[in-house]
C-alpha cells in the first residue's frame, strides 16, 4: 500500500507536470525566458505579476493542486503507524525520537523528488513547445521556486499528520486545506488598496499564502525582479519565515510523537 501511494504521488508530479505547462506555460512570442516561465508557475502573466480578480486568483489555487494531491497522499505518512497497527511497529522500538526523525528525512526526500520531478517535467514540456532561454534570473528563480514550494509542503504534510493523531486524517486535511484556501481568497483583499501601496503590501506580506507568489516579491539579487512592486516583500524573507516555520512544526511533532499513546481510540474507525 505505501508503495502504490509512492507511485502516486511521482505520477502526479510527472502529470501535473506536463498539465501545468500547457496549461499556464504561455510566451507572448515563440520564446519565453526561464524567470518568465517560473513565475507563471505562481500566477505572474508574462511579465504581469498575479492580479487581485477572481479568475486570477482561482488560477494560482489551480497551480496548487499538485501540492494538495501531494499533501493528501503523504499526510498520513507518520499518522499510518498509530493507528490499530501501531502497537507491532513501536513494540520493536526503543527510541521514538530516532524514529520520528528518520521517518521525517523519508518524508523530505519524497517532497523534494516530487517538485524536482514536477518542475523538471514543467521545463521539459515547454522547451518541446517553445524556446525557452535560460537567463541567470531564471536560474535563480528556480532555485527559489524548489526551496519555497518544498519547504512549504513539507511543514503542510507534517502538519497534517501531527493533528491527523488528534482528529483523524480526514478532519486534519480538511481543516488545513480550508485555512490554505481562506489564505487564497483573502487575496481578494489585496484588490481594496491601489497596486503596490505599503497597505496593499501590508495586507499580502501577513498572508502565508501570499509567500507562495514569486512574482509580489523582490530579492537581494538585482536582475531577479526588475520591476517589484513592494517595498519590503523579499524571497530572502520568505525562505527564512518557511525555514522558520519547519523548525517550529518539526519540534513539536518530535514532541507529540514522544507522548503519543500507542493503544488510544482509532480516529478514523472509532474503536479500541
Amino acid at each position: 500500500m505505501k508503495n502504490e501511494r509512492n507511485y502516486i504521488v511521482f505520477f502526479t508530479a510527472i502529470l501535473s507536470g506536463i498539465l501545468l505547462s500547457y496549461s499556464y506555460v504561455s510566451p507572448y512570442s515563440g520564446c519565453i525566458t526561464l524567470s518568465e516561465l517560473v513565475l507563471q508557475l505562481s500566477g505572474s502573466g508574462g511579465e504581469l505579476a498575479l492580479g487581485f480578480d477572481s479568475v486570477e486568483i482561482v488560477g494560482f489555487a489551480m497551480r496548487l493542486t499538485p501540492i494538495w494531491i501531494l499533501e493528501m497522499f503523504l499526510g498520513i505518512e507518520l499518522y499510518q503507524h498509530f493507528c490499530t497497527a501501531g502497537v507491532f511497529v513501536f513494540s520493536r522500538c526503543t527510541d521514538r525520537g530516532q524514529w520520528y526523525w528518520r521517518e521525517i528525512f523519508h518524508v523530505g526526500v519524497k517532497v523534494f523528488l516530487f517538485h524536482i520531478i514536477f518542475l523538471g517535467f514543467v521545463l521539459a514540456t515547454a522547451m518541446v513547445q517553445y524556446e525557452v532561454e535560460i537567463d541567470t534570473a531564471g536560474v535563480i528563480l528556480c532555485g527559489y521556486h524548489l526551496l519555497i514550494y518544498l519547504l512549504w509542503s513539507l511543514a503542510i504534510t507534517v502538519l497534517i499528520n501531527m493533528l491527523a493523531l488528534k482528529f483523524g486524517s480526514s478532519i486534519s486535511f480538511t481543516v488545513v486545506m480550508m485555512i490554505q484556501a481562506a489564505g487564497i481568497a483573502l487575496f481578494c483583499l489585496g484588490g481594496m488598496f491601489e497596486e503596490g501601496t505599503p497597505q496593499q503590501e501590508a495586507v499580502l506580506i501577513w498572508n502565508p499564502m501570499a509567500h507562495l507568489v514569486l512574482g509580489w516579491q523582490r530579492s537581494i539579487f538585482p536582475e531577479v525582479v526588475a520591476q517589484p512592486l513592494y517595498e519590503h516583500f523579499y524571497l530572502e524573507v520568505t525562505l527564512l519565515f518557511l525555514l522558520l516555520l519547519n523548525v517550529v512544526v518539526l519540534i513539536l511533532g518530535a514532541g507529540m510523537i514522544k507522548k503519543q499513546e500507542l493503544l488510544v481510540s482509532d480516529c478514523e474507525i472509532g474503536v479500541l
